[in-house]
């Protein structure tokens, strides 16, 4: 039974379809963002990851011997704080892609896996409109198809729906 929500509802999922597939983009771009930065004389290079975790630290000459302890330590905490702002700014020009009209994704990282946390299609929408005679059942449907699990969310597995 054609309804006159249909329309409307295809253009929701193909909405949905679209920032989930933003979203995935978004996370993969989010991945290969690194930031390096070289302290003076050569004497320390860092890298870091997006989140600003520290990947590599190397000494490329033998500048640093010739630094006091403290000094060594004040150049290597500058360095690394110079690589996490880079890459900082990185990430919110990626971030500044992808605008949110929803609120409720507060996306920071590239560490949660998007496609777990938004299924392909929109979980429970037919289950929602069948009691109304509107989902993709139609008039008439079975409660006992409703009632085949329920659309749940859990913060380590993402969206389930109990069947």
């Amino acid at each position: 039974m054609e309804t006159p929500y249909d329309a409307e509802l295809d253009q929701l999922r193909a909405r949905y379809s679209a920032q989930r597939a933003a979203l995935g983009e978004m996370q993969r771009s989010l991945a290969q963002i690194s930031a390096t930065a070289v302290g003076a004389q050569r004497c320390v290079q860092v890298t870091v990851d997006a989140q600003g975790q520290l990947t590599e630290l190397s000494f490329p000459t033998e500048a640093y011997r010739q630094m006091a302890p403290q000094e060594l330590a004040a150049m290597v905490f500058a360095v690394v704080t110079q690589a996490q702002a880079e890459a900082g700014d990185a990430v919110r020009q990626v971030m500044a892609g992808y605008r949110s009209d929803n609120g409720f994704l507060d996306v920071t990282s590239g560490r949660d896996e998007w496609s777990r946390l938004l299924p392909e299609d929109l979980p429970g929408l037919d289950e929602v409109l069948r009691p109304t005679g509107w989902g993709s059942g139609g008039a008439g449907a079975s409660d006992a198809a409703s009632d085949a699990g329920d659309v749940t969310w859990n913060d380590r597995t993402g969206w389930a729906d109990g069947r």
